[in-house]
């Protein structure tokens, strides 16, 4: 904040926070307590009021897994805890194009190497094993709350829901949908894909039992698919149509079979 009239002082700080601390700070500030039955559910956030008051917060560790829930180097995951970075993979990662291969593990002292270009994997054994023996507990956790403590839908206890549908491997280009430019669509994919043209959406959609709409995110080089894919776009295939209520931009296009 900017020192003025009002007496508050400017302060800097390198400490990480992240949006999951929010409503760790909120509950921190009204002295709000967890309902009963969920104050031992895992909770990652963590109030950053020390922060604000000029103190020295307590370590603590953040994890990244990015799309799904799950390992994968092709997606990405890391793991940040102070100064270091444990972390593999990426949408960006091209082995056969790097100097080292970026699926696997590596190790950043981020205070002295922010821009991440020497991996300590090696030189930081103990370093190394003990960060990543952190993520996998934090991945453990991510996954017990999943199938424990959530209450949204499909993660509730009760049967397991069916196998969801593969996604078409060679969709075909298909104009007979309602295209929706610029919506976007609520509501959990039943499959996703990379596809050339939002006709080909069309088409996977139509190819998919079930599948009563989808949606059509264009790619780019800074807005790759979700496999990694700079042309073309994401296909997500849904159960329903609920569009969203408000346009999320022209990169976005919904569609139903018509």
């Amino acid at each position: 904040m900017a020192s003025g009239s009002e007496g508050y002082l400017s302060r800097v700080s390198w400490d990480t926070v992240v949006t999951m601390d929010f409503l760790a700070t909120v509950m921190d500030v009204l002295d709000v307590q967890r309902p009963v039955e969920q104050r031992e559910w895992h909770f990652d956030g963590v109030s950053i009021m020390p922060i604000l008051r000029g103190e020295t917060p307590a370590p603590r560790g953040i994890g990244w897994m990015y799309d799904q829930p799950k390992l994968s180097a092709h997606n990405g995951y890391a793991y940040r805890y102070g100064k270091w970075k444990y972390v593999a993979g990426g949408i960006s990662c091209d082995a056969s194009k790097a100097t080292f291969d970026c699926s696997k593990p590596q190790l950043y002292d981020m205070s002295v190497d922010f821009y991440e270009n020497h991996n300590l994997a090696d030189q930081e054994p103990e370093i190394f094993k003990a960060i990543a023996a952190n993520f996998t507990v934090w991945y453990d956790s991510i996954h017990d709350s999943i199938v424990n403590e959530s209450k949204c839908s499909g993660h509730s206890p009760g049967p397991a829901p069916g196998p969801s549908p593969p996604f078409p491997p060679h969709p075909q280009p298909s104009d007979k949908c309602k295209f929706l430019p610029g919506k976007a669509l609520n509501g959990a994919d039943m499959a996703k894909g990379s596809v050339a043209s939002k006709e080909e959406c069309c088409g996977a959609c139509i190819a998919t039992n079930g599948c009563a709409a989808s949606d059509y995110v264009e790619a780019s080089a800074m807005r790759p698919t979700w496999q990694g894919i700079a042309t073309g776009g994401t296909c997500h295939l849904k159960k329903t149509f609920s569009p969203k209520p408000h346009a999320t931009g022209e990169i976005q296009t919904a569609c139903y079979p018509q």
